[in-house]
């Protein structure tokens, strides 16, 4: 039965909203099963220097039509420059594998999802806890047994599982975790879930890209063992001084900007499960506030950059982003959104004025290129719960939380607009994650 019949069946008789929710569940569990069946053979692996893991969500860009992570790639970029062994490991439920994604990374997806399905039926004999339990010492054993088939000096994952953290941790392997987001006590899960016995559940280390998250780590982390290095953002750094040697930074510089008129250029990012996360119970369309929405609508003297996140990229519901951008920005020639969200973002960033988001990360990558950020999620206001989010960068100024509201959007653009004071990375005080990776194997 094809997936449009099997979804027909599911919302049979069911009111709108019954409708709409049965789709999305329908087809997150659709696409979890049509990804399980994925598995390399764990005998089969390798040795290597070094275990990189990642999931498809975290490759925001095809590079020859390969998914492409900017972040764990720029690090396996760096080993094959070092003449370093390495094994790209995609995380559960990832699809990308093999020839597929950079660095032919290994899936193992029958193995977990196996575990998975166990745990539910479990549960309704042992109970809950009983098999939460017997899931996670399954899952260490899965990574066990990969850890001690590829016998790695070092393990660099983009918010590496639990599970993986112990196995590694046990087998005396240090595991860092690569930021890839907001470092915050609110917005960190481990900070969210440290307790005295699942302390070894957590990295060796965080890699930091630069001082301002360094110090929001170490709030919470140095007090549960867990190291803080600023090793600075490996895929930026790319972008700061490009090596002519560098095949994929040097084909993506080859690309035009899409606007070259002269006009200021905004940048919106996107996020994802907006909705879910901050906006439950009020209306919401999802992507934007009807505030910024209409300021865009108006404001045709500026160029507008809509930049969506990975994930969205990704997700089943990708249609229905595209489909409202379409709808309401689709007529206006100074909007954009297509290739906003393909140009790697140090590109993008080096041509654009302002950035306006709820609450993406993308406000301290701007703030390297002295962009001001305006942040529109009421949560991260002085005294809301998120208010220690990017606490660094609006201390400084270059970012600044607005009411959602159409006449303050348009001050702070019109205040802002001539702030910008760099074209580039060059200069900037980012550490070198290169000379991390080297003296890690000192």
């Amino acid at each position: 039965m094809s997936q449009a019949r099997i979804l027909s069946s599911m919302v049979d008789g069911l009111s709108g909203n019954e409708r709409v929710a049965s789709v999305t569940f329908a087809k997150k569990i659709i696409k979890l099963v049509s990804s399980a069946y994925l598995c390399d053979s764990i005998s089969a692996l390798q040795t290597a220097d070094v275990v990189i893991t990642r999931h498809d969500a975290d490759c925001g860009i095809n590079f020859k039509d390969k998914l492409y992570s900017p972040l764990a790639d720029s690090v396996v970029d760096l080993l094959i420059k070092q003449n370093m062994s390495f094994l790209t490991l995609a995380t559960p439920y990832s699809k990308g594998r093999g020839h597929s994604a950079y660095g032919n990374p290994k899936i193992f997806n029958c193995r977990f999802f196996a575990i998975a399905l166990m745990g539910h039926f479990l549960k309704f004999f042992i109970g809950k806890e009983s098999s939460i339990e017997y899931r996670y010492k399954k899952r260490i054993n899965i990574w066990t047994e990969i850890l001690e088939a590829v016998k790695p000096q070092l393990v660099i994952g983009i918010h590496p599982d639990p599970e993986l953290c112990f196995a590694a941790k046990n087998l005396s392997i240090p595991i860092y975790d690569l930021q890839h987001g907001v470092v915050a006590v609110n917005n960190w899960p481990y900070a969210k879930k440290l307790t005295e016995t699942i302390t070894t559940a957590t990295p060796t280390g965080i890699l930091c890209w630069d001082e301002g998250s360094c110090k929001a780590a170490s709030s919470w982390a140095f007090e549960h063992d867990i190291k803080v290095i600023s090793a600075g953002n490996p895929w930026y750094e790319r972008f700061a001084i490009p090596n002519e040697k560098d095949h994929v930074v040097t084909e993506l510089l080859s690309k035009k900007r899409h606007f070259n008129n002269g006009r200021k250029t905004i940048l919106v990012s996107l996020q994802w499960e907006l909705k879910g996360l901050y906006y439950k119970d009020i209306e919401f369309n999802g992507f934007i506030c009807e505030q910024l929405q209409n300021v865009i609508i108006a404001s045709t003297q500026f160029n507008w950059l809509i930049r969506l996140h990975p994930v969205q990229l990704r997700s089943d519901n990708i249609s229905d982003c595209k489909d409202y951008l379409d709808k309401v920005f689709g007529s206006f020639d100074n909007v954009e959104w297509e290739e906003a969200s393909s140009t790697p973002l140090p590109l993008l960033l080096s041509y654009v004025d302002l950035h306006i988001t709820d609450s993406s990360s993308i406000v301290t990558e701007a703030a390297w290129f002295n962009i001001p950020s305006a942040l529109l999620n009421p949560l991260i206001a002085p005294g809301a719960r998120y208010q220690d989010l990017f606490s660094e960068e609006i201390s400084r100024g270059i970012a600044k939380c607005l009411k959602q509201d159409e006449t303050a959007l348009l001050e702070w653009i019109n205040e802002n607009c001539e702030k910008k004071t760099a074209e580039n990375l060059n200069g900037f005080s980012l550490n070198s994650f290169e000379n991390w990776l080297q003296s890690s194997f000192r």
